[in-house]
């Protein structure tokens, strides 16, 4: 998952923090290659960074999140039309 982070994302390089092990922005903050010259970083004179109640904290607990559109269509709706809406095409 660290591997496949977005390039842009901001990172953190507070050693001291105490939510570092559990946080993901540091996480993956020690995966930066050396190759890259620059990267959006937390501010660490940012008020409350590297504190129990960081507001730049994100958990690396992985969640799950509903995608897509099944059995919300009521048999009212034709069935050549649900596949397009149910993808997203509208024509």
């Amino acid at each position: 998952m660290i591997e496949k982070a977005k390039e842009g994302y901001t990172v953190c390089y507070q050693d001291q923090c105490p939510l570092r092990t559990q946080c993901l922005r540091w996480q993956v903050g020690q995966y930066v290659p050396n190759t890259a010259s620059t990267c959006r970083c937390v501010n660490p004179h940012f008020e409350g960074v590297a504190t129990d109640n960081c507001s730049m904290y994100r958990s690396d607990q992985k969640v799950r999140f509903a995608k897509g559109m099944l059995h919300i269509f009521t048999g009212d709706m034709p069935k050549r039309v649900e596949p397009a809406v149910s993808y997203g095409r509208f024509y």
